[in-house]
């Protein structure tokens, strides 16, 4: 799965490595690849929207998806995807770091777990593992935003993430009541929130629609604290899913 099996894989594969070698071949004096700041943070996004769409489908066959082998192929075929386009991303690069990221302490080997990360990613999905590939996926994601924030690259995405990673251990807490546990996470998701609606930064979606999803999201954080606020104990599963989704709608079009 790994491999270019065939002619238009070995075509992809070469296509990859051209388009990364055109712009990144040679290091510069302070150290860094040629490859322009928009052209290297494309690249990273394009490999982290297809973890995005594996992670989808795993999530999916997790939840009990009837067309587990379906998925679990899909799956698959994005991350073995994203594993060579990130190798030839790195490849083209000849090991130093493009100039988004020079100010990086550690690309060499930063960039090297997010190759191991996805390199288990995959092993897990060829082994039928779905949760266990979930998981590696999201520890590989994990690893994207750290390689940003390490490089002082902002990404409106990035702090969609954190906001995720903080709110998602809500969902036990909401779910039976605990306004104890949920109410002393509010103020650290609505600081997120404002980060993130701080000069939002990247993206594929169109500019009307990120500031429309940024805005619906915005507005979904303030009625789940509202919720909080007000002690209503049975009014806390809507908000919160609300809150959720309208941050993952945000997501996908800022990354």
């Amino acid at each position: 799965m790994t491999k270019c099996a065939n002619v238009a894989g070995r075509l992809l594969c070469v296509s990859v490595i051209a388009a990364c070698l055109a712009g990144c071949v040679a290091p510069q004096s302070g150290g860094a690849s040629a490859l322009t700041e928009t052209d290297a943070i494309g690249h990273i996004s394009h490999v982290r929207r297809l973890l995005r769409a594996a992670c989808g489908r795993l999530k999916a066959v997790n939840e009990g998806a009837a067309d587990h082998a379906a998925l679990m192929t899909g799956a698959g075929s994005d991350t073995a995807d994203a594993l060579e386009r990130w190798k030839g991303f790195l490849q083209g690069c000849s090991g130093s770091a493009p100039q988004a990221y020079a100010a990086h302490p550690r690309w060499v080997a930063a960039t090297a777990e997010i190759s191991e990360g996805i390199a288990e990613m995959l092993k897990q999905i060829e082994q039928d593992n779905p949760d266990m590939a979930f998981k590696a996926c999201g520890a590989a994601c994990g690893k994207f935003v750290a390689l940003n924030e390490q490089a002082r690259v902002r990404r409106t995405s990035d702090v969609l993430f954190s906001f995720r990673k903080a709110a998602k251990p809500l969902a036990e807490p909401v779910a039976k009541g605990n306004l104890d546990a949920v109410s002393a996470k509010v103020r650290q998701l609505t600081e997120i929130r404002d980060k993130a609606m701080t000069e939002p930064v990247g993206g594929t979606g169109a500019a009307e629609q990120k500031a429309q999803a940024l805005k619906a999201f915005s507005e979904a954080v303030d009625v789940f604290a509202s919720a909080v606020r007000n002690s209503d104990e049975e009014a806390l599963e809507a908000p919160y899913r609300a809150m959720m989704s309208a941050m993952e709608a945000a997501y996908d079009l800022f990354l």
